[in-house]
């Protein structure tokens, strides 16, 4: 008789929807909830494992997976799982290192029908030129999975902090007139990244106690609209929002950043990246010392 389960697992990045069947897993949903909790061993193990990929403690996958499809696709899949983490392969790729180098469309088809995404992960398969291409659970988390396994990996002695989302404190307009502005158009040829100034605390201010609070506060600029703007650390995105008002390019956002009793002595570094509607990306780093 088949044992199958479904159940939910809430994650930093998205909320996800398992199904378990005879022991391994056959199904991961994205952007999906499900009330019930993981109850068995093998339920939490993967809950456990997906939750420390998506704060950057994790880079691989120990439980069992059988999705289901054909053996094209079991192909396909084979080949994006062998793309390691923190890089990324284009659909012509892939077609090429499974001997059908005339089948990228089929290739994307076969990836959007992943029934495992981030265990076998299609989000690292791009289109030529570096474009994002499509993704099942939506761009926007694509770009957050990518953003995620980009970020330096957790180092012994620094410690994670509690980020809090507090306020947007102003957003203007400021685009310098010598260069060009753009709309969102994704076929404008924007090639300036947005620009991340830290505008509080400042710079002499960088030791922090436990259980101290401080303000942290950033401008985003850049010649076209802001889409995104994330911040964590060492890769935990605790928040991310779009631009609210899209005609605007200068964004000054706070975020409140308070230091646990269990933090131990060390360095720890909040990171911001900031996305504009053309893919243009950059990020910013602010270290504070712990005593």
């Amino acid at each position: 008789m088949s044992m199958r389960s479904r159940f939910g697992v809430s994650t930093v990045v998205a909320p996800l929807a398992v199904t378990v069947e005879n022991g391994a897993v056959v199904s991961i949903e994205l952007n999906a909830k499900c009330e019930r909790r993981p109850r068995t061993a093998v339920e939490r193990q993967v809950a456990s494992e997906l939750r420390e990929y998506s704060t950057g403690a994790r880079t691989a996958f120990t439980f069992r997976t059988a999705p289901h499809g054909t053996t094209f696709d079991h192909a396909v899949w084979d080949a994006v799982a062998a793309v390691p983490y923190g890089a990324t392969a284009t659909y012509g790729e892939i077609a090429r290192r499974i001997g059908k180098p005339a089948a990228a469309r089929a290739v994307g088809t076969a990836n959007g029908r992943n029934p495992v995404p981030i265990v076998i992960p299609c989000h690292r398969v791009v289109a030529t030129g570096g474009k994002l291409g499509g993704y099942g659970g939506g761009l926007p988390l694509k770009r957050r999975l990518l953003d995620l396994e980009g970020r330096a990996k957790p180092t012994t002695g620094l410690a994670l902090l509690a980020l809090t989302l507090v306020t947007l404190v102003s957003t203007v307009s400021c685009a310098d007139p010598t260069r060009p502005r753009f709309g969102p158009d994704p076929s404008a040829a924007d090639t300036f990244p947005p620009t991340i100034t830290f505008l509080a605390p400042p710079p002499d201010d960088t030791i922090l106690s436990v259980g101290q609070n401080v303000l942290v506060q950033v401008r985003v600029s850049d010649t076209s609209p802001i889409q995104s703007i994330a911040a964590g650390v060492l890769g935990v995105f605790t928040f991310s929002y779009p631009s609210i008002f899209p005609d605007d390019t200068v964004t000054v956002t706070g975020y409140q950043i308070s230091v646990p009793p269990v933090v131990p002595t060390g360095q720890i570094v909040l990171r911001v990246v900031a996305t504009d509607t053309l893919f243009n990306r950059s990020s910013a780093d602010r270290a504070f010392v712990i005593q």
